[in-house]
């Protein structure tokens, strides 16, 4: 079965990656669409590609190691004052 999404189930966040088709831009084809939640603010990533290929194998790639990273960089973001 071919996966349009994945779930990274953290201790405490939850990280959503899905393919998605680029609407927004003639020369990107596709896009890897990241999306979590840091306490209440939407945090969303969108990552174009020229191939669905390109976006296929990028989604693959994508793991635990990186959406892990996602929440740290956000939330150091965040809190830097």
């Amino acid at each position: 079965m071919k996966k349009f999404a994945k779930l990274f189930d953290l201790p405490e966040h939850q990280v959503i990656v899905a393919k998605d088709f680029s609407n927004e831009d003639e020369e990107m084809e596709g896009q890897l669409v990241v999306t979590t939640f840091i306490d209440s603010v939407k945090v969303q990533m969108k990552y174009g590609f020229e191939k669905l290929a390109d976006r296929d194998q990028a989604f693959e790639k994508y793991d635990r190691a990186a959406a892990e990273k996602l929440i740290s960089s956000s939330i150091n973001l965040f809190t830097k004052t």
